[in-house]
Formats: structure tokens, C-alpha cells, sequence
């Protein structure tokens, strides 16, 4: 696999993960990950890392 192919697979992955995290924060999907309840703050940063992640991933590529 090339390195420009990687990169825009790995930004379109985290891009496809920081939507979830923002759908989850907005619609209250609760997450409970054995005895503990993930809280939404949680979401909220990963959707911030995640969407940054996409768009450093998508200006790397040129």
C-alpha cells in the first residue's frame, strides 16, 4: 500500500469515527463499557481529536 493511499484511508477512518462520537453525544446513546458508563464529554473529545485527525490527514495527502 502507498503511503498517500494509507493516509487517506487512515483521515477517512478517523473522519467515519468522529461523526459517531458526535452522533453519539448528540442523540444520548449511552456507552457502558463493562461497570462503567462512558460519559459524553468523552465523545465530545474524541469527536474534536478525531475531526482534527481527518482534516491533518486530508491536507498531508497533497
Amino acid at each position: 500500500m502507498h503511503q498517500q493511499t494509507f493516509v487517506s484511508v487512515a483521515a477517512w477512518f478517523f473522519l467515519l469515527v468522529a461523526i459517531l462520537h458526535l452522533m453519539r453525544a448528540g442523540f444520548g446513546w449511552g456507552v457502558v463499557v463493562g461497570p462503567w458508563q462512558v460519559p459524553f464529554w468523552f465523545s465530545w473529545a474524541a469527536a474534536v481529536a478525531g475531526t482534527y485527525l481527518a482534516y491533518a490527514g486530508f491536507t498531508s495527502r497533497r
